[in-house]
């Protein structure tokens, strides 16, 4: 019985965990959107910019990253962070570049040298590639036929779908994704992991995922300390305001005070004043009226008497 009440408390902490991802993922605000990196990809499809030192393929994604580095300063990583790492997944091999990478985003190249075919992988991210070389073949799950995608398109792999991938030989791509991106990495490291054992590809792939990381917060740093600057400068001026206003208002105060204080002594005068008054006028009729219920009582007697 207890067995049963930790495995649904256990239950209950996914259901929990997952909810809150979600909430998270569909209310915060980010910093790519998929039709944007794919613009910016479009503009350099076709355009092989061949020189004496770089492929075609080379030089547009230079072009794309110079770009993106102007759109987006502050969030690419630096030229000497930058590395092509192996990826093995799903049975198919390709290189990666990893521009950005967050918790909920990542904007990487993407491509292969050689024919590879395999599994897509399922996840909780949307996934959007922008062909610039090559072609993709992309078989869905649930249809008996594949579709093929040439230099220009964009192919988009949603949450929670699985396909069937092929890349053809020179194929080169942008990609951007959008979701809880650390639960990507179990597909992406474990054919890494578990079938090539290649444990230096694995550093790599870990520690260029641990600098995009520390480049964002770096970012995010920096925009709280600018912040936390903007709210010293306004509290200053508001308690500037606040403390002028505050001495206007016990200024006023005092004044108020000190005219109810004359106030009060003038009509305190005035009431004794008339207090003096009336009692002299009292005492004044009650000795009249004395001295002649007096000369009454006098002249009485003098009558009764003679």
């Amino acid at each position: 019985m207890a067995s049963v009440s930790r495995i649904l408390f256990f239950l209950v902490l996914v259901g929990v965990f997952i909810y809150g991802i979600n909430f998270w993922l569909n209310n915060k605000t980010y910093t790519f959107d998929a039709d944007s990196v794919a613009e910016i990809s479009r503009k350099h499809v076709g355009k092989f910019y061949i020189t004496a030192k770089t492929a075609g393929h080379e030089a547009a994604y230079r072009k794309v990253l110079d770009e993106l580095r102007r759109r987006y300063p502050g969030h690419i990583l630096p030229d000497n962070d930058l590395q092509w790492v192996f990826v093995n997944a799903g049975g198919w091999m390709g290189s990666m570049c990893l521009l950005h990478a967050s918790f909920t985003e990542y904007v990487l190249f993407f491509g292969t040298a050689v024919d590879t075919v395999g599994h897509s992988g399922r996840y909780w991210a949307n996934i959007s590639d922008t062909i610039l070389t090559g072609s993709f073949r992309q078989w869905k799950e649930g249809t008996t036929k594949s579709q093929m995608f040439q230099s220009g398109d964009t192919i988009h792999h949603l949450a929670g779908d699985a396909t069937s991938v092929q890349w053809t030989a020179g194929t080169w791509m942008v990609e951007y994704g959008r979701g809880f991106i650390p639960s990507t990495l179990g597909f992406a490291l474990s054919d890494t992991v578990f079938g090539t054992n290649d444990f230096i590809t694995l550093f790599y792939t870990v520690k260029v995922y641990f600098k995009a990381l520390l480049l964002e917060a770096s970012h995010y740093m920096v925009y709280l300390d600018d912040m936390g600057g903007q709210l010293k400068d306004f509290f200053q001026v508001a308690f500037t305001f606040t403390s002028k206003q505050a001495a206007v208002v016990a200024d006023w105060m005092v004044k108020k005070a000190s005219w109810l204080a004359t106030v009060s002594a003038q009509k305190v005068n005035i009431a004794a004043d008339l207090t003096v008054k009336h009692t002299g006028q009292a005492v004044d009729f009650t000795v009249r009226k004395v001295q002649q219920a007096s000369s009454y009582m006098r002249k009485v007697y003098t009558d009764y008497t003679s």
